[in-house]
Parts: structure tokens; C-alpha cells; sequence
């Protein structure tokens, strides 16, 4: 059985449907997803049978592009609901946890002090193997 479509959708392409699905934000110049969202936040497009986050479908739609399964569509606008195309780039899970970081925007980049309260300082921290450690503590 195929998928039902919505009245006055049956027959649209893809490209027609997703392009009914967001909103220019002047703002910000992103295109929002103003579609069905996941649980985290990621605007969600039907494909066949197929749930798919939009951005990655923006992403192959506006590019002609298909994306490998090991590859990720990432944000310079770092907005989870931002379909436009050219604020968009493919990546490895690596290139999307630098760009994370190199903006700031990795969790624990936020913690300032360790669980004992003792600042994270130049002096005062090591690292090893990615993770961040307390001098104090050690």
C-alpha cells in the first residue's frame, strides 16, 4: 500500500511538498522548518516510507547531491530547524563535533569548574585523551 497523501498534495514532487514546509526568518536568513519535528528538534520530511530530517533532505534536494550514509549535514547557522541549502555543508561526525567546538557550542565546553568546584584555569587543568582533568583533584 503506498503512502496517503494529504488532499491537494497527491501528485506533488518532493521539492513541491518540502518547499511548503518551511518559512523564510528575515531575521536570521534561515529557512525554519515549520514541519513535523523530532524529539530533539530536527525538522522531519516523509519520503516514500521513509521519515528523513529535512535538512539532510534540503540538502540532496537543493544540491542534487546524495549523501553517503556515513555523512552528516551540518549547520553554520548552528539552528536545527534551518533548511537553507547554503547554510548547509556535508561532513564526517568529526567535522561536525570541530565545528561544535570551534563555535563553542559543545556541552562541556560550558562547565567552567570541576564536580569538586575548582576552575577549570590554564594552570590548573590537563588533558588527556580528549577529556578535560583537575590539577587539584588529580
Amino acid at each position: 500500500m503506498g503512502v496517503i497523501m494529504p488532499r491537494g498534495q497527491r501528485g506533488w514532487s518532493d521539492k513541491e511538498r518540502f518547499e511548503n514546509l518551511y518559512m523564510h526568518n528575515h531575521d536570521n536568513d534561515c529557512w525554519e522548518w515549520i514541519g513535523g519535528k523530532n524529539n530533539i528538534g530536527y525538522g522531519m520530511f516523509r519520503q516514500g516510507e521513509k521519515m528523513r530530517t529535512a535538512h539532510r533532505v534540503s540538502y540532496e534536494l537543493f544540491n542534487n547531491k546524495k549523501i553517503p550514509k556515513y555523512m552528516c549535514v551540518c549547520h553554520t547557522c548552528d539552528n536545527r530547524i534551518c533548511v537553507r541549502p547554503d547554510h548547509l555543508f556535508m561532513g564526517t561526525a568529526f567535522d561536525n563535533m570541530q565545528d561544535m567546538s570551534r563555535k563553542g557550542r559543545s556541552p562541556y565546553q560550558q562547565i567552567t569548574h570541576c564536580p569538586h568546584g575548582h576552575e577549570y584555569t590554564k594552570e590548573n587543568t590537563w588533558y588527556q585523551s580528549g577529556w578535560r582533568y583537575c590539577r587539584e583533584c588529580k
